[in-house]
């Protein structure tokens, strides 16, 4: 068939518009109709071809019928114009197999009195479904039950999009919205959806089976012509020809961000390919992210800035401003002198903050939150104290990364309360954007000021040594280990440390920048947790057989024994002595 015997309301049907916006149902469902009867000839076993997408019932009866065919149809037939040589009939099979047919249902009379040894050879071989439907069930039977079904999945579609839409223009006034409106989109379309910089920052839902980062970082890749859209198809586990193939589709969005950071895309993954509804979801949500991660407006932050102060003047021991004492109060007796930094109402000004912590930040009953504070990775010599954080475009992605409930700037820090600690994944994409970042201990509200004197404190150490640093990483008042990498580097001078670091981590030259740089921090975190790998995992944001095989990388160049505790101890001095600029695992 060439193009000149295509039909133009056929091609428009199989134009990549019209294939997105097409409602199939999957197989299965019309096999489990129960009045139809339909047998599965192949293959034996009809669980395998329940996810098999189906969009059309048409009844053809041609030789050649792929001028008609649109793709994932269900063709119908009762063999009027089927060959009769096995030859002709495989030649059949594989023209329907060309022209996109999902399966064939074969109807018992009243042309045949059972299906053709023949065509059940020739599906087998070129591995065609092959259906049946008895004598008595007509094909109009089979066809308005198919349009039932599309139409119940056309509205159950809708439903899902009309809920997703409210669910996120919703979510984005909400705390954590970015988060929120990561988990709405890929609830209402059923897809993995990720958030990605130079690096994951966040994802929701379950990516199909077999799809590996290295396929999601190639599917989200920025291209020179900086189109919006761009669709990726996916290698699945499972590899079935007559099944959906996973896609991917990248979203580039569009407005500032801070000049360090790459282009912030989110990518939706599907087992199947994007319909309509998942895009016209994705654009939405793409909008409202492109909001939130814009600059907030001065007001908006105005307000983040003073209630911050508040917070923090609050946990370092301000009293709480006295309250009138209402007339019916005074009359009835019923009031009393409230204690020191006690409210009328029998409330606690910690209780008041730890009270609106809980709608702001977003944290658990027990009003803990931490503090999280960013500053600059490197400072010029004689200017540290000028260096102020500008542009705003910063701070609404700060909080991004964070997942902060409050955020604000402080002269040369950005600022945040959250709920839970930022994971040593999104301190490294601080570290990638110029930041290096101090977390504090858990507070409670009346201490939060506690909480972001001891994060700010952290961040000289922070800035030291060129990567991030958690107040959970130093003993309660070990004042030398918190200024220094270690108590050892105090004792021993700046080159001998260099020299060390030198001699024991020079093999690792061999390796190319990308292999040394993830040897160098796999090695160092998983020392710093003891040869621990489950802990070393999930500081590091890899799966625990991803830290093994770097571990064993290193080792193996190093020509160490990483049985021995000297050899361990070793390694993490040379590794603590190693700089930001030199190690080349931050950068």
């Amino acid at each position: 068939m060439t193009p000149a015997d295509e039909l133009p309301y056929i091609e428009q049907l199989r134009s990549e518009e019209h294939r997105r916006g097409r409602i199939t149902v999957e197989l299965g469902r019309l096999l489990d109709e129960r009045e139809l009867r339909i047998r599965c000839l192949h293959p034996q076993d009809p669980g395998s071809v329940r996810r098999i997408p189906v969009a059309s019932a048409p009844v053809i009866e041609l030789d050649d019928p792929r001028r008609y065919l649109a793709g994932d149809e269900l063709l119908l037939v009762t063999g009027l114009g089927l060959p009769e040589d096995p030859a002709s009939v495989d030649q059949y099979v594989a023209r329907l197999r060309e022209g996109g047919v999902a399966a064939l249902l074969f109807g018992i009379m009243p042309v045949h009195d059972d299906v053709p040894p023949a065509l059940i050879a020739a599906c087998k071989a070129h591995d065609l479904p092959l259906l049946a439907l008895p004598e008595d069930v007509p094909f109009i039977r089979l066809t308005v039950a198919l349009a039932s079904l599309l139409e119940s999945e056309r509205v159950a579609q809708a439903a899902a999009a009309s809920r997703g839409v409210i669910s996120m223009v919703t979510s984005a006034f909400g705390s954590r919205p970015v988060r929120q409106i990561l988990d709405r989109l890929a609830e209402a379309t059923g897809t993995a959806v990720q958030l990605r910089g130079r690096r994951l920052i966040e994802q929701s839902g379950t990516l199909p089976p077999g799809v590996g980062e290295e396929q999601l970082e190639r599917a989200s890749r920025p291209e020179a012509g900086r189109e919006r859209l761009r669709f990726t198809a996916l290698q699945a586990q499972e590899d079935d020809p007559r099944l959906s193939t996973p896609e991917a589709v990248r979203l580039r969005l569009r407005g500032p961000a801070p000049a360090s950071a790459a282009s912030p895309v989110v990518l939706m993954v599907a087992p199947r390919p994007l319909t309509q509804y998942d895009l016209t979801l994705l654009m939405l949500a793409g909008d409202l992210l492109e909001l939130i991660l814009r600059a907030p407006g001065r007001r908006s932050a105005a307000v983040d800035q003073l209630t911050m102060r508040l917070i923090l003047q609050q946990g370092r021991g301000a009293t709480a401003p006295a309250r009138a004492v209402s007339g019916e109060a005074a009359r009835a007796g019923t009031w009393r002198t409230p204690e020191s930094g006690e409210t009328a109402e029998g409330q606690t000004a910690e209780d008041q903050t730890a009270e609106l912590l809980r709608e702001v930040v977003g944290v658990d009953a027990d009003g803990c939150a931490y503090a999280v504070v960013a500053a600059p990775r490197t400072v010029p010599p004689g200017v540290s104290e000028e260096v102020t954080v500008d542009g705003p475009e910063e701070l609404a992605w700060w909080s991004t990364l964070v997942s902060a409930g409050l955020a604000d700037r402080d002269g040369r820090h950005l600022r945040a309360l959250v709920a839970t600690p930022p994971s040593r994944r999104r301190l490294r994409l601080c570290e990638d954007q110029g930041w290096v970042v101090a977390v504090s201990r858990a507070q409670p509200a009346g201490r939060l000021g506690v909480a972001m004197d001891e994060a700010v404190a952290l961040t000289a150490v922070a800035q030291a040594r060129g990567v991030s640093v958690t107040a959970a990483e130093f003993t309660a008042g070990d004042a030398a280990a918190a200024r220094t990498p270690g108590r050892w580097a105090a004792a021993v001078p700046q080159e001998a440390r260099a020299a060390l670091a030198d001699r024991m981590l020079s093999p690792l030259r061999t390796l190319d920048d990308g292999r040394r740089a993830e040897c160098l921090e796999v090695l160092h975190c998983w020392l710093l947790h003891h040869g621990r790998w489950d802990g070393a995992a999930r500081e590091l944001g890899l799966h625990r057989n991803t830290v093994r095989r770097v571990v064993g990388t290193a080792a193996r160049v190093l020509q160490v024994d990483l049985d021995d505790a000297r050899h361990r101890a070793d390694l993490l001095a040379a590794l603590d002595a190693l700089g930001p600029e030199n190690s080349g695992s931050r950068d």
